[in-house]
């Protein structure tokens, strides 16, 4: 049985999708599935890494993160949306109030 279930996953994983997609009504399965500790079952956060102009609304318009969003969630899973940029520069700012 155990078998049945890992051909599953690995059939599953193959077609590019994430572990945590799949179901399992078995509570046998589901604790063997869990047990196995994938990386692909585990909670997941996308960051999309936008421009500062993007960041006004949340990357709406960013054709890149609404495709980010589509997947993330598909397969149950939390996207963000960060500036870089904009994180260096405060991190910058940080260092020169302590020095």
């Amino acid at each position: 049985k155990e078998l049945e279930i890992l051909k599953q996953i690995k059939a599953h994983l193959e077609e590019g999708q994430l572990a945590k997609s799949m179901s399992f009504d078995d509570p046998d399965e589901l604790a063997f599935v869990q047990s196995l500790n994938l990386l692909t079952w585990k909670p997941v956060i996308f960051a999309a890494n936008v421009a500062e102009d993007d960041l006004a609304d949340d990357a709406a318009s960013n054709p890149h993160v609404q495709k980010v969003r589509e997947f993330a969630a598909a397969n149950g899973c939390e996207v963000f949306v960060i500036c870089a940029e904009i994180e260096a520069e405060i991190s910058e700012l940080e260092d020169r109030k302590s020095g």
